[in-house]
């Protein structure tokens, strides 16, 4: 029975784990665009739960921040433009440290929020590079993405 059910549990662990691996991919531009909001949303909350001192919250937006950063990863290698891979890549560096700074015992509140604004500068760069529009007429790619 035992070499029956370590495998299986190994073989049930390998499925599960690639499954939450892989939950965000960017097909489309509505997927694009959900990946967007949700980043917005997520580095405001981010924000506000440093302020708090809700860390558990931080971390969790965080989390969310860096899945979306793998997936918009994926989809600016497809899209084969190199530096919007690099400023994603830098992105997902700054969202690393930010999560082993809240994983700290003690979190330094300031140093997390300067972290955090670094996250949105590398976001500002990939919009003023391949985004154009304003919050009243909306936003889209700039022409030559899709």
């Amino acid at each position: 029975m035992r070499r029956f059910a370590v495998p299986l549990v190994v073989m049930t662990s390998m499925f599960v784990g690639s499954a939450l691996i892989a939950q965000t991919t960017i097909a489309t531009q509505q997927d694009y665009t959900m990946v967007m909001k949700s980043n917005a949303q997520n580095m405001a909350g981010l924000n506000k739960a440093i302020m708090s001192g809700s860390i558990a919250d931080a971390k969790t937006s965080a989390a969310t921040m860096r899945e979306n950063f793998t997936a918009l990863q994926a989809f600016w290698t497809t899209m084969r433009k190199d530096d919007a891979v690099i400023i994603v890549r830098t992105a997902l560096a700054q969202i690393r440290e930010l999560e082993k700074m809240l994983a700290a015992a003690k979190v330094d509140q300031p140093a997390a929020l300067a972290q955090a604004k670094m996250i949105q500068g590398a976001c500002g760069m990939c919009h003023g590079a391949y985004r154009e529009g304003d919050a009243q007429s909306g936003f889209k790619f700039k022409g030559g993405i899709w």
